[in-house]
């Protein structure tokens, strides 16, 4: 995560050229200048991120890598000369002054390393420079074939639709009755809601087909093209869509006459924008239906109170719409019930994986065994066996500003099926550094917008809210949590250890961050990962062992750097004095036992 290791350096390169006490000088000249310089280099890099955080490039995401080591090999080399000296925890009544006494920074010794450090950041932004100049930001094809979003044969599939009835009800209902100016309805849910297939289902309806005089569909997706829309919409009329000027051809096809449009899978308002006084509102009963999984895209297009949100299933309607996929209208076996039914729960109540997970019954053994394995390995099977699966939930990741998309891997720190607490979540945002700072707000303030955003983008889910209306608790997804994971572990942002290991995996050092779920035999941490970790979070079971070696604290020291100390169990009644010395410590929760 190249942004979010930049912006943890901006932090710590402002603290130290910006240090509250005048009276103690950190920085000798040359060492300011190297700071100021690094500052300036960081901040450039920011920008030109923000400026392409929707380009999906191959020449991108190589830079990206190159900046991220680059950061943290930096921030590595400032925070490394932080003075931890024993003399902290002598005198508990002096703490905080010997504290600020001992955050001294002494560049001069790692002055070698820094210049080596500006001299990569130097090479990639003459990179960045050229390929500017040379405008060969290269967008890459998605992988996807089919429209985002959309089922697989992109027409309509009446079992996906099961335990949507009063939802079609409900749209068709405001598609058909007043008022007759001209209205805009957004279905707006996460990735495998069946988003596109309601739609299908509702324009395919022979009583809307009755209702209207034209008809008309266009699926947008992330990389939209004008033209395109306007002839797929032309096409939907059966007029000729080869001729010049296009967007006057629809407007003239539309004008004076009853018409419904579906403009599906919509990411961006500059997409409305770009059709929308194309649509006349003639005050007969015309209607638009938008698709997106973005609330603000919605609220923009003018649907704010006709947004119609898809929520997930109940256990009991996921039942219902994974037999109808497997049998048909053909009765379940007595002896898969009871598993079929855990099946279902355990999808989440997501139809798109009931419907993936209903094919793989459907051409799979009907055996309690194989219905046992499947039930065991559900998020995998679902991942395992549909590719376009992973690329649909990938598609919601790949949008996301840079500035959300560390906030989003954080979500893998956390158990399955964890209630995150709002408080929790922002006060870890802000400790790791995620935050971009806004003079107008706190740091807290802007990280909870940040949760709202996730929550509008479909990306998390608000499990509870306040009277007020403002989220307490937030979740995720499993399978959405299961995206988070690996992505997170792709761009090598934290480990997540959540199966008993005696041995650490290749490919797992230098990590920064350390999600603990389970047994990892805690003594050996600080023999792997040392001084790279920032972040330390122990989320056990109690059916643990209390015993586990985490509950012993004298190995943080090991861990110099550390800002985010979580969970952690000890097994003492006073406070442990080791972690007076973690100096750099921004957020720290403990459990006593």
């Amino acid at each position: 995560m190249a942004y979010a290791s930049l912006l943890s350096l901006t932090q710590t390169l402002e603290q130290i050229l910006h240090h509250p006490d005048d009276q103690c000088q950190v920085l000798h000249q040359h060492e300011e200048q190297i700071g100021r310089s690094l500052l300036e280099k960081v901040r450039f890099f920011l920008s030109f991120l923000e400026d392409h955080s929707q380009k999906n490039s191959e020449t991108i995401r190589c830079l990206e890598g190159r900046i991220r080591v680059a950061a943290y090999e930096a921030e590595d080399i400032i925070e490394a000369q932080i003075d931890t000296s024993d003399q902290i925890v002598s005198d508990s009544r002096n703490h905080c002054e010997r504290c600020m006494e001992f955050r001294r920074y002494n560049l001069a010794n790692k002055y070698e390393n820094l210049q080596k450090v500006i001299q990569e950041l130097d090479s990639i932004s003459e990179q960045v420079v050229n390929m500017k100049d040379r405008n060969d930001v290269e967008i890459l094809p998605p992988k996807n074939p089919f429209p985002a979003g959309s089922s697989k044969s992109g027409s309509s599939n009446n079992s996906d639709m099961v335990g949507f009835d009063d939802d079609l009800m409900q749209v068709k209902d405001r598609l058909t009755r007043p008022p007759s100016k001209l209205k805009i309805i957004s279905i707006v849910g996460m990735g495998g809601i069946s988003k596109t297939t309601f739609a299908r289902n509702v324009y395919d309806d022979p009583l809307i087909e009755y209702h209207f005089h034209i008809r008309a569909w266009t699926t947008i997706s992330q990389e939209y093209n004008v033209k395109k829309m306007l002839t797929d919409l032309l096409d939907s009329t059966k007029y000729q869509s080869h001729i010049e000027n296009l967007a006057e051809k629809l407007y003239k096809c539309l004008k004076g006459r009853r018409y419904l449009i579906v403009l599906d899978d919509m990411w961006d308002t500059k997409a409305w924008d770009e059709v929308q006084r194309l649509f006349p509102d003639d005050n007969n009963g015309s209607r638009i239906i938008l698709t997106t999984r973005l609330a603000d895209v919605a609220v923009y297009a003018g649907s704010s109170r006709a947004i119609h949100h898809l929520s997930c299933l109940s256990p009991e309607k996921s039942w219902n719409l994974l037999h109808k996929t497997v049998f048909g209208e053909e009765c379940c076996p007595c002896e898969l019930g009871e598993i079929g039914k855990e099946i279902a729960k355990n999808c989440k109540g997501l139809p798109l994986a009931l419907v993936v997970i209903g094919g793989l019954l459907y051409k799979g053994k009907r055996t309690l065994d194989y219905w046992m394995y499947v039930k065991q390995n559900v998020n995998s099977a679902v991942i395992g066996t549909d590719d376009q699966f992973m690329e649909i939930l990938l598609l919601s990741y790949n949008h996301l500003p840079h500035h959300l998309r560390a906030c989003f891997l954080y979500m893998a720190v956390f158990p399955e099926d964890y209630k995150i607490r709002k408080y929790e979540l922002t006060k870890l945002w802000v400790a790791e550094g995620f935050i971009k700072p806004d003079r107008s707000k706190s740091l807290e303030a802007v990280a909870e917008k940040y949760v709202e955003d996730l929550v509008d983008r479909n990306m998390i889910l608000a499990h509870k809210r306040s009277y007020t209306g403002k989220i307490k608790i937030c979740s995720i997804h499993d399978l959405m949590r299961d995206l988070c994971v690996r992505k997170a572990q792709e761009e090598n942002f934290l480990h997540l250890f959540d199966r008993p290991v005696k041995n650490f995996p290749e490919g797992t050092y230098n990590q920064r961050r350390l999600s603990i779920h389970s047994d990892i035999y805690g003594h050996h941490l600080e023999d792997v990962y040392g001084s790279y970790v920032r972040s330390l979070g122990c989320y056990l079971d109690n059916s643990i062992n209390e015993t586990v070696a985490l509950v012993e604290t004298s190995f943080i020291r090991s861990f110099l750097l550390l800002r985010v100390l979580n969970a952690f169990r000890i097994s003492s009644s006073e406070f442990p004095v080791e972690i007076v010395e973690l100096v750099n410590l921004r957020y720290i929760a403990l459990k006593c036992i």
